[in-house]
């Protein structure tokens, strides 16, 4: 609050109630930035979750196209995958056992 010898105390009062509503605006413009910084935190989480819930859901999706596409092939290729995982298993198990 400014104060001068010439400001009448009528208007130092009314000075100063427009400083106390100044201050509680301000106040609940930080409470709802707050509010609405949480508010985005929540949506930014959910965003990713629904991220990697699509990501999923697609390679879910390319597996039964590969699959209904050429099922030999696909077959193939997981036992393929299925088969080096258990030699890179065995040998884990053998480096461990040394």
């Amino acid at each position: 609050m400014i104060k001068s010898p010439s400001v009448s105390p009528k208007l130092q009062s009314q000075i100063k109630k427009c400083d106390l509503k100044i201050q509680k605006f301000i106040a609940a413009l930080e409470s709802e930035i707050s509010d609405l910084d949480s508010e985005n935190a929540q949506l930014e989480a959910e965003n990713l979750r629904l991220r990697n819930r699509i990501k999923r859901q697609k390679a879910e999706i390319d597996d039964c196209t590969q699959l209904r596409e050429n099922p030999s092939a696909y077959i193939s290729s997981l036992s393929t995958e299925t088969l080096k995982e258990l030699r890179q298993a065995v040998r884990n198990k053998k480096e461990k056992l040394r």
